[in-house]
């Protein structure tokens, strides 16, 4: 039985996280012997626990230039627990499910000589993770075209679409939870933008379309669903709320675990990231039969079939999303031919049983 070690490093619950998660449970009738390291601290850990796999408490530090060389001590020390662990359990194969998990295998890569695995979910930020992805890994998956575009072109890259189990963004009836939940005035139509507060996501261009549509619809709230990774650009997104005066129409939740009974609860979802990597938040929404507005870079042109499955607009044109927006506001039957059509396309392109069976094909492969 081949024994495959999985390595992972973030704190939050984001798309890294889940679709490890949706890989991890497919995997569990698949004839391998799962090592996971995750720290208890992980929030990730709590999920892991309740999954047929042998879990690792060992704390991989994030690598920050203010603080090089302790972080660099920190990491070396975790690099020896890797080796240490590879050798005992005899691990054939390592994963790490974004490439900022390489660093740790630099010890593994010489001294064990397992087959390295790095999964590139987000754009590659400095020459030396290229430097080290192109030294430690034997393979890479990618997300998405837009970010196979950044490593040297290779046979060892390969593109595969995260996924998700369409089944559980299947809901009932359930227009009425956050209205109920939020204490919202009855009838409120709910715009939703799901995503980490962090500067990249732009949730400052959601929050002028915010401004736009209000001007011309009663009844509208919007909510930003996601954990505040970066507080200052929390702060900036604030001041622009009481700038646009609009405090009485924001809701921001925070991380939240139920996300398909929010998704449910939206009449639009709007993606305004700035090229957005892949964009797990896009297929989840499409799952649910809910239309998306989204900017066109990245990954969401490789996710949603213009005009059929959602709409794509030019980064940063608010004046367009919003009025693409309104149009899907004063058209129920449009939300719900193109809610259908978004559904579809994920079951057939999207789904987590052929996510997790062509990363494993990668994995297992000698």
């Amino acid at each position: 039985m081949k024994k495959i070690l999985v390595l992972h490093t973030s704190t939050f619950m984001g798309g890294a996280e889940y679709s490890l998660l949706e890989l991890l449970r497919h995997w569990g009738n698949a004839q391998i012997s799962l090592h996971i390291v995750c720290s208890s601290n992980q929030v990730l850990f709590r999920h892991i626990n309740l999954l047929p796999v042998h879990v690792h408490d060992i704390y991989l530090p994030y690598l920050h230039r203010k603080h090089l060389f302790k972080t660099w001590m920190k990491i070396m020390k975790a690099s020896v627990k890797l080796y240490q662990l590879v050798r005992k359990e005899k691990i054939q194969t390592t994963y790490c499910n974004t490439f900022r998990s390489l660093p740790f295998c630099f010890l593994v890569k010489w001294l064990c000589k397992p087959k390295i695995v790095c999964h590139c979910r987000d754009r590659i930020p400095s020459r030396f993770l290229h430097f080290m992805i192109r030294i430690i890994a034997d393979e890479c998956i990618v997300v998405s075209n837009a970010i196979q575009k950044e490593l040297p072109r290779s046979s060892k890259t390969h593109i595969i679409h995260n996924g998700v189990n369409p089944l559980l963004f299947q809901k009932g009836d359930t227009s009425n939870f956050l209205i109920d939940q939020y204490r919202l005035s009855e009838h409120t139509r709910i715009i939703g933008n799901i995503g980490q507060i962090i500067s990249w996501k732009n949730q400052i261009d959601y929050l002028a379309v915010a401004a736009n549509l209000l001007r011309n619809h009663q009844k509208l709230h919007f909510f930003l669903v996601g954990a505040i990774v970066d507080k200052d650009y929390f702060c900036v997104l604030k001041q622009q709320i009481l700038f646009w005066e609009l405090e009485p129409y924001i809701t921001f939740t925070g991380h939240v675990e139920n996300i398909a009974d929010y998704l449910s609860s939206f009449t639009v979802v709007l993606h305004t990231a700035h090229n957005e990597p892949f964009g797990r938040v896009l297929i989840e929404a499409a799952a649910s039969a809910k239309p998306v507005v989204a900017y066109s870079s990245g990954g969401p042109s490789e996710i949603i079939e213009n005009g059929k499955t959602g709409f794509l607009v030019a980064d940063g044109d608010i004046e367009t999303m919003a009025k693409t927006a309104t149009m899907l506001l004063d058209n129920p039957y449009l939300q719900t031919i193109m809610g259908q059509s978004a559904r579809k396309h994920v079951a057939q392109h999207f789904n987590s049983i052929n996510y997790a069976r062509k990363v494993y094909q990668i994995l297992n492969q000698d």
